[in-house]
């Protein structure tokens, strides 16, 4: 939960994300979304090495750039 704002945080897919608004984040509506789908916050482990490598080959190409 947000300190100031009382919000909290939680999982979104990319659809999800498109069109979300703060309300979605009210504690009681995040509430009714758990009990409804269970607990998202459960995720899988990964193995973050590939991810790594990528970026780091990116930053390589790419030296003191952004990506857009």
């Amino acid at each position: 939960m947000h300190y100031k704002t009382g919000l909290i945080s939680m999982p979104l897919t990319r659809e999800e994300l498109k069109g979300f608004t703060p309300e979605q984040a009210d504690p009681e509506r995040v509430a009714e979304r758990y009990e409804e789908r269970g607990n998202e916050f459960e995720l899988e482990p990964v193995d973050g090495e590939d991810f790594f490598r990528e970026a780091i080959e990116w930053f390589k190409q790419n030296p003191g750039g952004r990506k857009e």
